[in-house]
């Protein structure tokens, strides 16, 4: 898609305009150690020389025997000696009889360090210490220093609880070297480097600390950073992450936000645990109600007396459950998720529309194709319906079909709306006598209004209807999203704006509306998410927290949460009872630009 000219879109655009911005690309970089395999990619495991493995397997073979025989001294002798070795065969940093003793020392001194420095390099330094944790009880259990390794554990690991709480329940029971070689956890942090970024003026300290202190643990850090890690330095000027702004941002960020995208070990994505302010409830997960929405008691009980109605009209085939039991079985609760409330989410009064509708879904579950195991997956042929667009030149933006496949709307780059009926035939209207009489019959109608390119449409949730049915469910309501900041309300009744909803400070580039109707979302270039309620004519809830566009936006089918996706290459859960983020998911490498649910 393409923009106007001096209009931003969601076609290429500057790197601080949309979805579409350039990677930054680094002008300088200073591995401290040789680099890490591909970012994206999955924990590789270092592939050992012939000869060492063959040590290896023999040293544990006599180890086996001298146990079974009973040569205690002899086998302790044995392990330590071979615990100087990593899985791989490389040596390990030099830790003698006095060093192990020394590893909670250095890291009390390191980390009392970080925190006592200035502010605009206090949060990128932090983020060596959680590999030095981890690799300082690794080579503690190595070394057979099960008490010490204990004690240095418990005493640091609340630090990290509310980002590695996976890691650090999965580190936790390992105690000897045996471990080592069985634990995941501790495979992919013992075979692969973990990998940080820093700016230049950081690292620069960093080191000169650690010269300044050798003698007082910065030898043992320096080993253990050049023997694990992969320290890669960054100009400000190559990444915006390391401008004064973005440093003074993050110093001042209470919330901490995601580790940076390329941190870490490639593939291995432990992910976050709670996200909120609350440091007593640091390293539990939140409660999410993923579970149904539940119906409301009156919308039940008509929705179940209309089914009772179609099954003695029509009873179901031998075999075959009747609508009343599917629906029973479609509302059934999952007894391992929790479900919201409707006080939580609250919506109007359900009407005849809604009854029907959900009478119409009932009957689609029933009744749609099934792929059976027993055919290998084939199922019965599916009818395809593809249509082209023609002599666009470029002017399409967005497209959207109906939920009841009778209308495509497109949103245009010329600032206008066109929707035509699929199947071809003039769009009747719902009021002939409000229609001017000198307008022709037509497959399509446009809608004008918008001062921008459109971004973005979406229809109102519909289901198609049977041509007899009293009570009509076809689509009634359109939004469209724009360059010129504004969502707007459109009535397919009348083919005119209902309502302008004004709120973003910049173009508009999605939206989506929630599984029921009523609520809908937008995100933009303003870098935020909005939730909106279609009677009010102002956002409900700001979903404030990425650091460049909002490009995509949808719900989750129970409407309590929603998703954003970014150009800042995070998607981020939100609740909308809150406005909260409840969790997210970081380490992309391109930006996001749609989202599914």
């Amino acid at each position: 898609m393409s923009a106007p000219g001096g209009a931003p879109s969601p076609g290429p655009r500057s790197g601080s305009m949309g979805p579409n911005n350039p990677l930054p690309t680094p002008t300088q970089q200073q591995p401290m150690s040789s680099a890490p395999p591909a970012a994206g990619g999955t924990p590789t495991t270092t592939t050992s020389s012939p000869a060492v493995m063959s040590q290896q397997n023999l040293n544990q073979i006599v180890i086996d025997y001298l146990a079974k025989k009973g040569y205690n001294r002899t086998e302790m002798m044995l392990r330590m000696e071979s615990a100087s070795q990593e899985i791989d065969g490389r040596p390990l940093p030099p830790v003698g009889d006095d060093s192990r003793t020394r590893f909670r020392p250095a890291f009390d001194m390191i980390r009392a360090w970080v925190e006592n420095n200035l502010d605009i390099y206090k949060p990128e330094l932090r983020r060596i210490l959680w590999p030095l944790f981890v690799y300082s009880y690794l080579s503690l259990v190595s070394t057979l220093a099960p008490t010490e390794a204990r004690q240095f554990f418990d005493a640091n690991k609340d630090l990290f609880l509310p980002d590695h709480s996976e890691d650090i329940r999965t580190l936790g029971p390992v105690t000897l070297p045996e471990h080592l070689k069985s634990n995941s956890v501790a495979k992919i942090y013992r075979e692969n480097k973990y990998r940080i970024t820093l700016s230049n003026p950081a690292f620069s300290n960093l080191m000169q600390y650690l010269e300044s202190k050798g003698k007082e643990g910065g030898s043992l850090i320096s080993a253990l950073l050049s023997s694990y890690c992969t320290i890669i330095t960054k100009e400000r000027s190559s990444d915006e992450r390391f401008s004064f702004a973005a440093m003074l941002a993050r110093a001042n960020d209470i919330d901490g936000g995601p580790p940076l995208e390329d941190e870490g070990i490639p593939g291995h994505h432990p992910g976050s645990a709670y996200t909120g302010d609350n440091p007593t409830m640091a390293g539990t997960l939140p409660r999410l109600k993923l579970g149904r929405l539940p119906l409301e008691p009156d919308l039940e009980n008509d929705v179940r007396a209309e089914l009772e109605e179609a099954d003695s009209k029509e009873p179901p085939q031998p075999g075959r459950p009747s609508l009343v039991q599917h629906f029973e079985q479609m509302i059934k609760k999952e007894d391992d998720l929790e479900s919201p409330s409707r006080a939580d989410i609250p919506y109007p009064a359900s009407l005849a529309r809604d009854v029907a509708m959900e009478v119409q879904k009932v009957k689609e579950n029933r009744d749609r194709f099934k792929v059976e195991g027993r055919t290998g997956g084939v199922g019965p042929a599916i009818s395809v319906c593809m249509f082209t667009f023609h002599n666009t030149y470029d002017g399409i933006n967005c497209l959207d079909f109906s939920g009841d496949n009778m209308l495509v709307a497109a949103g245009m780059q010329d600032s206008y709306i066109r929707v035509w009926s699929v199947d071809g035939l003039p769009i009747q209207p719902t009021y002939p006598e409000l229609e001017d009489k000198d307008l022709k019959p037509s497959n399509s109608r446009r809608l004008y209004g918008h001062s921008g390119p459109v971004f973005a449409v979406a229809f109102a949730p519909s289901v198609a209807s049977p041509d007899d049915a009293e009570v009509k469910t076809n689509t009634r309501w359109l939004l469209s999203s724009s360059g010129d900041k504004t969502i707007r309300l459109w009535s397919l009744d009348l083919w005119q704006c209902m309502v302008v909803y004004k709120g973003h400070d910049q173009p508009v580039w999605d939206l989506a509306w929630g599984p029921y109707g009523h609520y809908f979302v937008s995100g933009g270039h303003d870098k935020t998410a909005r939730l909106w309620v279609t009677d009010r004519i102002r956002q409900q809830r700001i979903f404030a927290g990425h650091d460049q566009d909002v490009d995509c936006v949808c719900f989750h089918p129970n409407s309590a949460y929603i998703f954003t996706g970014s150009s800042d290459r995070t998607v981020r859960m939100w609740a909308i009872t809150t406005g909260k983020r409840s969790s997210y998911v970081h380490w992309a490498h391109w930006q996001y630009h749609c989202t599914c649910m």
